[in-house]
């Protein structure tokens, strides 16, 4: 008898989940969409430019190791 209301209990808690999952899965995802969309559009305003700079002066380490010029060998 134990088994059954173990099973009977799955059973519900499997519909349970399922209708909760109809009801509040799309309410979710259409404040996710909304949030989503309102940053993209407070980013970039229509004809406003950006530019982005980049150091020049970045210390290069010439301690990494040497060049080695590599020749192709042809196998005969």
């Amino acid at each position: 008898m134990a088994i059954l209301k173990f099973i009977l209990f799955i059973v519900l808690f499997y519909y349970l989940a399922k209708s909760l999952v109809r009801i509040f899965f799309p309410i979710l995802l259409k404040n996710f969409d909304s949030k989503i969309n309102d940053s993209f559009q407070n980013k970039s305003k229509e004809g406003e430019v950006k530019i982005k700079y980049t150091k020049k002066n970045q210390k290069i380490d010439k301690n990494i190791g040497e060049y080695t010029d590599f020749e192709e060998v042809k196998d005969e």
